[in-house]
Order: structure tokens, then sequence, then C-alpha cells
């Protein structure tokens, strides 16, 4: 009830860790000997041991088991075609109903958060993503398609962030509501994406190094 393996697979969970059994064929149970081992013997304690064994920490704690998901998308990824909604009410309804086969297949956003400035057809795209550079305040890519896309970089959108592709300022919008989500053009493009707060901004400062507190 609480959890959607498609929505995590979107953000790029491959992990999950719960302290239950979870029933979901498209997850694997990892083994874990040590943890196992660790229950049996502290299982096995009389009574008394296991008090003295708390006041030492020695308890191994709730049962958890960790989950892979084979599914999870990388952190970055091209996606063929856009699906545009009135408002962000149905937007969220649309992906709580959507599978991760349909979310693959189309970004979506909002009609209010699209800025309207790229064309992908929809058709299928046969591309891939190398990142070359990954900080907290930066980012560059290289990135090719066959025909235009849409790339999806798992971060939370913020206007703050700021996206050239070859050079050239392009608006980035919410993709799903929460990453960033940019056009790319057919072929070899490269991206970048500068954090730049309202004052590294007025400083014109790329890539930015301002903080602004």
């Amino acid at each position: 009830k609480w959890y959607d393996v498609d929505l995590l697979s979107l953000a790029g969970v491959g992990y999950i860790v719960a302290d239950k059994c979870i029933a979901d064929e498209r997850l694997q149970l990892l083994p874990m000997p040590v943890y196992e081992h660790r229950l049996a013997t502290w299982g096995a304690r009389s009574f008394t041991e296991k008090i003295r064994g708390y006041l030492r920490s020695e308890n191994p704690g709730r049962r958890l088991y960790v989950y892979r998901n084979p599914a999870a998308l990388p952190r970055s990824f091209l996606v063929p075609s856009i699906r545009l909604f009135p408002d962000q009410v149905a937007l969220w309804h649309a992906l709580g109903q959507a599978r991760l086969e349909d979310l693959v297949l189309a970004v979506y956003v909002s009609e209010t958060d699209f800025p309207g400035d790229g064309k992908v057809d929809g058709g299928p795209v046969d591309g891939h993503v190398t990142v070359l550079e990954e900080r907290k305040d930066f980012r560059r890519f290289v990135v090719n398609a066959d025909r235009p896309a849409v790339l999806v970089i798992s971060d939370q959108f913020y206007p703050w962030w700021h996206w050239r592709v070859n050079g050239e300022e392009t608006k980035a919008f919410p993709a799903y509501g929460v990453f960033q989500g940019l056009v790319v053009p057919a072929g070899q493009s490269t991206v970048e994406g500068s954090y730049q707060p309202a004052c590294g901004k007025i400083l014109n400062v790329w890539p930015s190094s301002v903080r602004c507190d």
C-alpha cells in the first residue's frame, strides 16, 4: 500500500530496504548470510543473555529485508515523446495509474510547465547518454540520439538550474512533475547544467561558483 515499484524505478531506486516481506515478483530478495547468522545467534541466546546483549548494544534490531530492483532506470535517460496534461491534478493522477512501460515512452508534463520550444515526434529513439561530469552544482552530458528526444535527469527540478544544449541556453521543464527535462536534437549533443541562484545569475557566472544563503 505504501510503495509503487513503477515510480521508484522511474526515479532510479535500485534497492529497497523493508522490515517485512514484499510480495512483488519484480523485486529480487538479496541473501544476507552474515545478517541471518546474527539473527540466528541472537535467537539462540537465553533471556538473561539477551538482556545483557541489549545493554551492550549487541542486539541485531528489527529484521530487515533488502530487495534489488532490476527495472530501475539510470539517473539520466532518453524518452521519445511528451504527454501533456491540463493541470497538476491530472498529471499526478495519471502518474499514479501509469506503468513503467508507459512512462518510458512519454514524459508526463503539465501544460503550464512545458515551454513549448522543442518538438519530439514520438517515434522510437535509438541513443544513449554519457555522463562526463557530475557535481552538486554542475552537470555535463554527451547525448547521442537518432531523432529529437527528451533527456530526463532524475534530479529534482529547480528553476535555478540553467541549461545549455550545444552552447545554446535551453529552458528545462518539470518532467513527470519532479525531474529535470530537456528537449535535445538528433545527433550528438553536449548538455551542460549549472546551478545559479539569483545572485549567480546577476553576476553572469557560468558555471556558478557563487552561493546565496
